[in-house]
């Protein structure tokens, strides 16, 4: 059964995404960036380790803040997400 992340996490961890130059701080893109997260981030295995939806949402925002200068965009920050939590054999189960 598929496990949502809580809609307030979600926004919490969009606003961080600010610190990004060149992240637009429109209230309208902050929902739709929360909306993304709470899409994406389920919940998943990988490695024998549990990943629940917030600590996903949590290193995404992370690597995002840690490895960009610049904003990239959602397809890139989705892209960011699957490098790390992409199928692969024996590793990752996505609930």
């Amino acid at each position: 059964m598929p496990v949502e992340l809580e809609p307030d996490i979600a926004h919490r961890l969009a606003r961080r995404l600010k610190g990004i130059k060149g992240f637009s701080w429109d209230e309208e893109n902050i929902d739709a960036t929360a909306d993304d997260l709470r899409r994406w981030c389920r919940g998943a295995e990988l490695n024998g380790e549990w990943w629940p939806p917030e600590k996903q949402a949590e290193w995404l925002v992370e690597q995002a803040r840690d490895e960009w200068r610049e904003w990239k965009g959602m397809a890139a920050l989705r892209a960011l997400l699957l490098s790390k939590f992409a199928p692969g054999p024996e590793t990752l189960r996505l609930v």
